[in-house]
């Protein structure tokens, strides 16, 4: 897996994916990370084997 610093212009992170999986529930929903429009990102990018995308992990 290659890992490379990286700048995404357009997105920021936002907590703004509502979730009602694992401590989350309907009644009670969790807010996870995501990306959102607007702004800029700065993080870790990672090149993923076609054969481990595949395989969902």
């Amino acid at each position: 897996m290659e890992r490379r610093i990286a700048r995404v212009d357009g997105w920021h992170r936002s907590f703004c994916l509502s979730i009602t999986a694992l401590r989350a529930t309907a009644e009670s929903p969790g807010l996870m990370l995501a990306l959102a429009r607007g702004g800029c990102c700065h993080g870790a990018a990672y090149r993923l084997a076609e054969e481990d995308i595949l395989r969902g992990q």
